[in-house]
Formats: C-alpha cells, structure tokens, sequence
C-alpha cells in the first residue's frame, strides 16, 4: 500500500474528501493546482492522514469541519486559494494540526473561535492577506504556537492585548500598514527571538 496519493495538477472542481477513506495506508495527500473550488468533508473518520497539500486552488470558503473527530492531521497547506473568511467551526476536531499555511488567500474576517481547537498548532502562516487589524481573540493564546507570520497584509493596528502568544518565537509583521505601535503591544511575547 503506498503513503502518498499527488494528484497534482488534475481537474476537480470538487473535493469529496470520502474517495480517499478506502486508502487505509494513506498518510499524505497532495492536490495543488488541482482548480478545487469546493471541499465535502469526510463523513468517515480518516485516521491515517497526517498531512493534506490543497495549495494553488480555487477555493473561496472551507466546510465548517473540515475532518471527522478521529484523525491525526498534523499538517494542512491551503495557501494560494482566494478564501475570504474563516468561520468558528473550520478547524474543529483538528487538536493535533501542528502547521497550518493559510497564505496568499483574500483573508479579511478572522472569527475569534476558529483556532481554539488547534492545541497543538506551533506554525501558523496568514501572511499575504486582507487582514486589517489585529484584535484579542483574534489569535488565542496557543501555548504551542512558535511562528506567526502576519506578514503582507493590510494591518493598521494591533490592539494593545492582541498578542498574548507566550512561547512565540517568530513573528512577522513586515509590509503591513501600521502607523502606531504601543509599548505594551509585545509585552507578553517573552519568549520572542525574532521581529
């Protein structure tokens, strides 16, 4: 049986992630460029998957659960979609997810429960978006979190208890739009390395 299914660069306009639950074996899923414009979620759980390549697509919105309770996802790429929000129930069920690259979508609205349910979540990447402002809640306090990039968005302000991250190592905020930054604004990123 073989871990890795690339379907790289095929035409499905939608995604019905059940196909791939009689793949008992499969740990890696790759369907860049694939022109996806819709996913349905599994209804079966789909434990052996750890890491699922969706970048480069058509998506503009994600199912509200993305996976079933059981599995062991630890890595998902949809960077270079055109999604435009993120709703509270996206990532659920998604406790072991350690990276996650959402960049180089239309990101503009961010609900405040979406990355709750991400425990585990150490690399988080939102950069090249439409984000304008950074506010608490926004990014929880993820005590795994080691990466934000935030880079290349559109952010003109970051209210003063909106990085509350205390094991972030890595935060990017280069090519945004911000006029003010307070003294308090990474007061509680004691563990930052680089800005």
């Amino acid at each position: 049986m073989f871990t890795v299914l690339d379907l790289t660069g095929n035409r499905f306009p939608v995604l019905q992630m059940d196909v791939f639950v009689k793949l008992p074996a499969l740990e890696t899923l790759v369907l860049k460029h694939c022109l996806i414009e819709k996913i349905e979620a599994p209804t079966e759980d789909m434990t052996e998957i750890i890491a699922i390549h969706l970048d480069q697509n058509r998506l503009k919105s994600l199912p509200d659960i993305f996976f079933p309770l059981e599995n062991r996802l630890n890595t998902l790429i949809l960077s270079g979609n055109q999604i435009t929000k993120l709703g509270a129930r996206n990532f659920e069920n998604l406790e072991y997810l350690e990276e996650l690259d959402l960049k180089d979508n239309q990101i503009e609205t961010i609900h405040e429960e979406v990355f709750q349910p991400l425990k585990s979540l150490e690399i988080l990447y939102l950069n090249k978006n439409r984000l304008t402002t950074l506010v608490h809640g926004m990014i929880p306090r993820i005590p795994t979190l080691r990466t934000l990039s935030l880079a290349q968005n559109h952010i003109r302000t970051i209210s003063l208890d909106a990085l509350d991250l205390p094991e972030l190592e890595h935060l990017y905020l280069s090519e945004n739009k911000l006029r003010l930054i307070y003294n308090s604004t990474f007061s509680k990123l004691p563990n930052l390395l680089g800005l």
